[in-house]
């Protein structure tokens, strides 16, 4: 019996593990076929299982490469559940429709998924990431399409236009659009190439508009439209031709190369021939020496304006610390009636050079106390304008004193001699 007991906890001790490792979240991946016509679609199956519940979406990859086109189909994500080892998982499942755009392979690598799920037996959710396997898919030309430039596979291709009837003998300014529709089955209008390719026409301006794509899904299968269309607009006289449109594809149906085409049509302008450009060697000649002048303008500019610039700036420092600017301020302040700014102001004219007689600055000390004693006294009282007057002409008799000293300091221009 003991034997016994023990050969069952070995072998619980042993499937322990088994079953721990059994319960880890699974990812599968199945590509429906490895080979496809350029421009058709296969399906790439994505299943994702638990052994509980999902605790949150999964983190499915793109499959995003260079000339392979990815679609996720309407209600591409669902539910799913599996029987695993007698019990029921529960997961998610993605379809992906992946198509070569171009002939070639395509070695599409292994990709991670993020899972979020119940651990058995715990309440809180845990995260385990998974990986899809690689796969190869190969884009392969059908038989018979191999000179196909570019390739076209598709169920059903047509070709409409919209074109005037008069496209002749037209007049100056006016206009001939041309409209051109291809619609396509089987496959989406990305494939289609441009169909209205650039004229050169003497005479005759042509202005393209941006080509219109318009992609139907119904499912797995994919239809559309691609419009282009040309204004031709007539300016003097001239002919051309509009070329016709032609498009070769492989019908899928019928697995043959197929053509479609559009006629193409005259075009002409009854008019004078326009003139060719005379010679522009003379104007070319003088709009270089103008070009000539503006630079070397510009270098005298950029040589003389930093020195102007300077010179204007030392001259304009010399009259703002001058004498001169001093007394403008204070006979500013004087006439504003602002005592605190005036005698901010006569300090500052008085500091300044030449400094001011003590004859001419006991006149002024003697009106702006008068000023002082009725602003600030014991009974202030308003000043009137007589005082603010006589301070003022103090200062200007100041100035005018200061100014006659210097021209009377000058020497004669004529000494006599005896």
């Amino acid at each position: 019996m003991k034997r016994l007991a023990a050969i069952a906890v070995l072998f619980l001790l042993m499937a322990a593990p088994l079953s721990a490792q059994e319960s880890q979240p699974t990812a599968s991946a199945e590509l429906e076929a490895n080979e496809v016509i350029p421009g058709q679609y296969t399906t790439l199956r994505i299943e994702v299982l638990v052994p509980t519940w999902m605790a949150g979406p999964v983190d499915f990859p793109s499959f995003e490469m260079p000339n392979l086109r990815v679609r996720l189909p309407p209600e591409s994500t669902g539910p799913i559940s599996r029987r695993v080892n007698g019990e029921t998982w529960s997961g998610v499942a993605r379809r992906y429709l992946l198509s070569p755009m171009v002939p070639g392979q395509f070695a599409i690598p292994a990709q991670t998924l993020l899972v979020r799920y119940a651990q058995p037996g715990q309440t809180d959710p845990i995260e385990a990431t998974l990986s899809t396997p690689a796969f190869l898919l190969t884009g392969i030309l059908p038989k018979g399409a191999e000179d196909l430039d570019p390739f076209i596979a598709a169920s059903g291709l047509t070709l409409s236009q919209e074109l005037p009837d008069k496209t002749t003998e037209l007049q100056p300014g006016e206009a001939v659009k041309r409209v051109v529709t291809a619609s396509i089955e089987g496959a989406s209008p990305i494939v289609l190439p441009p169909m209205l390719s650039p004229v050169e026409i003497p005479g005759i301006r042509t202005y393209p508009d941006a080509p219109q794509v318009a992609e139907v899904a119904d499912g797995g299968d994919l239809s559309g439209t691609r419009i282009e269309s040309v204004t031709y607009m007539a300016q003097s006289g001239g002919s051309g031709a509009l070329p016709e449109v032609t498009l070769r594809w492989y019908n899928l149906s019928t697995g043959a190369v197929e053509t479609a085409s559009l006629p193409g049509a005259d075009i002409s302008v009854d008019a004078p021939v326009a003139e060719p450009l005379r010679d522009t060697g003379p104007i070319w000649r003088m709009a270089a020496l103008g070009l000539a002048v503006a630079l070397v303008c510009t270098l005298i500019l950029r040589w003389a304006w930093p020195r102007a610039s300077a010179r204007a700036a030392s001259h304009r420092a010399a009259r703002l610390a001058s004498k001169a600017h001093a007394e403008k301020l204070l006979i500013q302040a004087i006439d504003r009636q602002d005592y605190p700014a005036t005698r901010r102001a006569l300090d500052e004219w008085q500091n300044r050079t030449p400094r001011t007689t003590a004859t001419d600055m006991h006149a002024i000390r003697a009106a702006l106390t008068t000023i002082a004693g009725k602003l600030y006294g014991t009974d202030p009282q308003p000043v009137p304008d007589s005082d603010w007057s006589t301070l003022k002409k103090a200062v200007t008799q100041a100035g005018k004193g200061r100014n006659q000293q210097k021209r009377t300091s000058l020497p004669p221009l004529n000494p006599s001699t005896t």
